[in-house]
């Protein structure tokens, strides 16, 4: 792993595609003509979703143990790509555990 571009791509692009499916099939949930649309796509987002998750674990991990050559421009924006579902999900758990543990 010595090029972390392709990589960064790689793992936003299917980040996005298993966001995007999730939410273009929920309009088929409640179709009964349709509802097939609606099961492949869940079926897809379960499995793009959490291998774009895995792929950014093993790009952090490849990246901790400096095995990626990061003589890039830009080094840091990569990075952030490559992480987004990472940062993505730790986002999510952090506001919805402040969200379920204030009370006003």
């Amino acid at each position: 792993m010595n090029n972390l571009k392709p990589h960064s791509i790689i793992i936003f692009i299917l980040f996005l595609s298993g966001i995007i499916i999730s939410w273009r099939a929920e309009g088929f949930r409640f179709s009964p003509s349709y509802r097939w649309i609606y099961d492949i796509g869940i079926i897809f987002k379960l499995l793009i979703i959490p291998s774009a998750l895995l792929y950014s674990f093993i790009v952090l991990i490849f990246y901790i143990k400096k095995d990626i050559n990061l003589k890039i421009k830009y080094k840091w924006g990569w990075l952030a790509l490559a992480l987004s579902p990472i940062l993505y999900f730790a986002t999510v758990i952090t506001f919805e555990f402040i969200k379920n543990h204030t009370s006003f």
